[in-house]
């Protein structure tokens, strides 16, 4: 499946994941979030996959395929404010982000993300994040809280679960005024 997509929405510059870790802000009490002070050498590779992944994802014009190139054949993708969508294979996957890039674009969405903890442990790589989006022309601005998992196996995206930490993950919650019923 070959899939190029003209993403001409302008991007926000953010922090790369390891930028950000030698400046999380200590939590009370002055705890670290980041809990890993020395990383095997695959918990390190598998941090600079997902970096990788995420520097993908903001590159402009956005390429699907390479984005493709950190995903298992038969990955499974879990979205959604509950993570009631699933997507099985990697072809579904792209179409589906392919969707997402046209949805940003046609609506002229600036869009970032953050990530306030990041931990990777053997083959799994968990964090939160901050969806930032906003669209001038449809009206709105959104900050986000969400959490993500991954699942690495030799080098590539086997699972991704993303879920919703705010108020859109209560049940019966029904959408805002995002153009995609956010």
């Amino acid at each position: 499946m070959k899939v190029v997509i003209s993403h001409q929405a302008l991007m926000v510059p953010r922090v790369s994941m390891d930028d950000a870790l030698g400046s999380i802000p200590p939590a009370p009490g002055d705890a670290k979030i980041w809990i890993n002070d020395d990383l095997s050498a695959q918990e390190q590779r598998n941090l600079s996959l997902i970096n990788s992944f995420w520097d993908c994802w903001k590159t402009s014009p956005f390429d699907v395929n390479k984005l493709g190139q950190f995903f298992a054949p038969d990955i499974t993708v879990r979205t959604g404010w509950r993570g009631e969508h699933v997507i099985q294979g990697r072809d579904n996957a792209l179409a589906m982000y392919s969707m997402e890039a046209e949805r940003q674009a046609e609506y002229h969405e600036v869009s970032d993300f953050r990530f306030p903890v990041v931990v990777a442990k053997g083959p799994v790589v968990f964090h939160t994040w901050i969806w930032i989006a906003k669209s001038e022309q449809i009206g709105y601005h959104i900050e986000r809280p969400m959490v993500a998992s991954f699942l690495i196996t030799d080098g590539l995206i086997e699972r991704w679960d993303s879920y919703c930490t705010g108020p859109e993950s209560e049940p019966g919650y029904s959408g805002g005024g995002g153009p995609d019923g956010l």
